[in-house]
């Protein structure tokens, strides 16, 4: 096993992850008859973890996953162009999870605790890289970044009424009213 590989592709684990990891490996290298585990069985662990295990039943078409591969390639390419943007480590058009037809993972090269605001908007463009990609190659967009957009928003709020990195509002933090347990039971918050 090259643990540094293991390594770079789990900054932030805690030891419960990493034993979650070895199980996880420990099954897959018993279904392939292995009689030990080995790098391989521990990063399809770790995408098995981080994205959710590969759904072989979810057949796709030749047109659907032209656009998922221009998609991902979108994001891989604006996180490569981008100044200090985490380096792009994997990139899958195989389905995993609930909805996922495919993923770009870039992993931090060390733990990190803050972001700055230049961050967070290389963050957001490299979200849209997909989008922009499938307009760009189709002159069409898909509904596969619905999640991206998702995300960006939610970056871009953070930003604007969390962390006070917008100019027109200054240097303000709005709490969210519809996080309190009670408000929502009530009946009083918009979520």
């Amino acid at each position: 096993v090259d643990l540094d590989i293991i390594a770079q592709r789990t900054p932030g684990f805690v030891g419960a992850d990493l034993a979650n990891i070895c199980n996880e490996a420990a099954l897959l290298a018993a279904r392939r008859n292995k009689e030990m585990i080995d790098t391989i069985d521990l990063e399809d662990a770790i995408d098995r973890i981080l994205s959710g295990p590969e759904k072989k039943n979810r057949l796709i078409n030749a047109q659907e996953k032209k656009i998922v591969c221009v998609h991902e390639s979108g994001h891989a390419l604006i996180a490569l162009l981008t100044p200090g943007a985490d380096p792009v480590t994997r990139v899958s058009i195989i389905p995993r999870g609930y909805a996922a037809l495919g993923y770009t993972l870039q992993t931090p090269k060390e733990d990190r605790y803050l972001i700055t605001r230049s961050e967070l908007l290389n963050r957001i463009k490299i979200m849209l890289g997909g989008r922009a990609a499938e307009d760009i190659v189709f002159n069409e967009i898909s509904t596969g970044a619905q999640n991206d957009l998702q995300k960006a928003t939610e970056y871009a709020r953070s930003m604007v009424i969390e962390y006070g990195m917008t100019d027109r509002l200054g240097l303000i933090s709005i709490p969210d009213t519809d996080s309190g347990p009670f408000l929502k039971r009530r009946g009083f918050g918009t979520g």
